[in-house]
């Protein structure tokens, strides 16, 4: 992959679950890809964390990942945020490197084995796509053609997570299917039932 092209990237990474070591590594980095030049969007840095609900901080990094020529992900399976993220990057069609080859399994589970899809497609490698990926795609496309998102919050896990940030992404307008049941999931603090609470607002009939 030829990467002169590169002026602005995007990183996915932890933030509320970051620990002090990886903030050092990642940090460590940062310093190097900013000294040759390249733009970084680094979220905890560079996206306000200071929103009760959530929404800010989902369009501030949307907009980000829009603008990049090239997203970055510190991959921490335990990083809600990073899940979501990814749904973006992949809805924009973005393409992805990896910042911590050495602890990563592209076998440990559906959404590794689709970061490690993903990179090698992106990259232009002859890769021949998992029914996983081929699924994963017709999601994609499915949102692409729709009007309007009816969208049923069920949980917070990566396959949700990761669905949903695909539907931020594309701009549509995004109304709760189960708008009673996500209410009783309210938080006094950001959260994405806080953002899709939002959205219901903002587009629901």
């Amino acid at each position: 992959m030829d990467l002169d092209y590169i002026k602005k990237e995007f990183w996915i990474c932890p933030v509320r679950e970051i620990d002090e070591k990886e903030k050092a590594l990642l940090q460590d980095k940062l310093e190097r890809r900013e000294k040759v030049g390249v733009q970084v969007h680094f979220p905890p840095r560079d996206t306000n964390q200071d929103d009760p609900i959530g929404y800010k901080i989902c369009t501030e990094n949307k907009n980000a990942i829009k603008n990049a020529d090239m997203i970055r992900i510190y991959y921490n399976p335990k990083s809600k945020g990073s899940m979501f993220d990814l749904g973006m990057t992949f809805m924009a069609d973005k393409p992805l490197l990896l910042i911590n080859t050495d602890n990563f399994q592209s076998s440990a589970g559906w959404l590794e084995e689709f970061i490690y899809e993903y990179i090698l497609i992106k990259s232009n490698q002859d890769h021949k796509p998992s029914n996983t990926y081929k699924n994963l795609e017709k999601v994609r496309n499915s949102i692409k053609d729709a009007e309007i998102i009816e969208y049923a919050w069920k949980n917070s896990d990566a396959e949700a997570l990761f669905d949903f940030g695909m539907a931020f992404m594309s701009d549509k307008p995004i109304i709760l299917k189960n708008r009673e049941e996500v209410e009783k999931q309210r938080t006094p603090h950001k959260s994405f039932q806080n953002v899709l609470l939002k959205l219901d607002d903002m587009y629901g009939r």
